[in-house]
């Protein structure tokens, strides 16, 4: 698809501890055989792609944990995870960098200053381990976003993501145009004196339609995902734009149909109770992104890709490109990102 980069959500180092467990998370990952994503990373790297290392930060409960002992315990886990992650892939050529948590958004959490200093000591595996390579966190696209302020005082949000981070990180689903984001973005990050980049972590349009109370694909192999991919490209790479956008990540690239509200078969029909008029379809149907279908073969949903009775994978799900293959395929930034005149002074 002539695409560069590939973003991923999780890149355990080994396998994580779940709810209650997370009290003996070190005994846990000790007993636990690693993990290895060199493979995959050279793989990447000889295919001239490059990669974002997401890490899954459990933000609830390592921020906002009832339990004080409980929550300790998660920023540990997590702090070992980003140790181990920096320290075995911050030097491979296909990273490009690090995405700390998805959607991280909880306005509450944005403005308390111990969500910065927790946030603080995530960041320092990657700048001992990983100098040279990119580190943000991504957000949902939140209206007050960037006018937040740390405890009711005069410290604004964009100053502490700036001390931390190298761009901004935000996914935006606004149908064919940025356009509304890049109006608060412009003065209220791109014009001010913490002034960083923005990468558009998920972006993207949903292949599926509600008909008649069943999900169904959109006409002409969703042909008309095409064209609002088309739009959000030229929209993303205008020359205004290209002083601060650096591109994006384009969400996603197959469905997911345990997203879905379908029977255990993964019928991937039952529709969505959420209207989005931004949308081709009107409505958000969270299995139908992908730019490939998928067709699972001899399994359900609820199975996953591992049969646990025959202790091997279930044979491999076909994938069908839609029409936004092709449109993606012919798609490359003119002539790159630009940068901003104004430069950052960091304390």
């Amino acid at each position: 698809m002539n695409i560069n980069v590939l973003k991923t959500y999780q890149f355990w180092p080994k396998k994580p501890p779940l709810g209650k467990h997370m009290l003996e998370w070190r005994s846990i990952v000790d007993a636990e055989q690693d993990r290895s994503h060199h493979d995959f990373l050279e793989a990447a790297r000889k295919n001239n792609l490059y990669v974002l290392i997401g890490v899954s930060l459990d933000a609830g409960n390592i921020f906002d944990n009832g339990s004080p002992q409980m929550g300790k315990a998660y920023k540990d886990y997590y702090l070992w995870v980003c140790e181990q992650l920096a320290e075995r892939y911050g030097k491979h050529p296909a990273v490009m960098g690090f995405v700390l948590g998805n959607e991280m958004n909880n306005p509450t959490r944005l403005q308390s200053s111990a969500f910065w200093e927790i946030n603080a000591e995530f960041v320092k595996p990657f700048r001992k381990h990983a100098p040279n390579k990119l580190l943000m966190q991504a957000m949902q696209n939140d209206d007050n976003l960037f006018l937040y302020k740390i405890n009711g005082s005069s410290e604004k949000l964009v100053q502490k993501y700036t001390q931390l981070y190298d761009l901004w990180a935000v996914n935006v689903y606004d149908g064919k145009s940025f356009d509304q984001f890049f109006n608060r973005f412009k003065p209220q990050v791109a014009q001010t004196d913490y002034v960083r980049p923005i990468i558009f972590t998920e972006y993207g349009v949903p292949a599926g339609t509600n008909d008649n109370c069943t999900v169904v694909e959109l006409p002409n192999n969703a042909e008309i995902v095409g064209q609002y991919l088309k739009e959000l490209y030229k929209n993303m790479t205008t020359p205004e734009h290209l002083e601060y956008c650096c591109g994006g990540t384009y969400f996603e690239y197959c469905d997911e149909w345990w997203k879905g509200n379908g029977t255990s078969w993964c019928t991937h029909t039952t529709p969505s109770q959420n209207s989005a008029p931004d949308f081709p379809g009107g409505s958000w149907e969270p299995a139908w992104w992908g730019l490939y279908s998928v067709a699972p073969k001899g399994r359900t949903c609820a199975a996953g890709p591992w049969s646990n009775a025959e202790k091997k994978p279930y044979p491999v799900d076909t994938l069908t490109k839609r029409h936004a293959v092709s449109v993606m395929k012919d798609l490359a930034i003119p002539f790159g990102y630009l940068g901003s005149n104004k430069r950052q002074k960091i304390e």
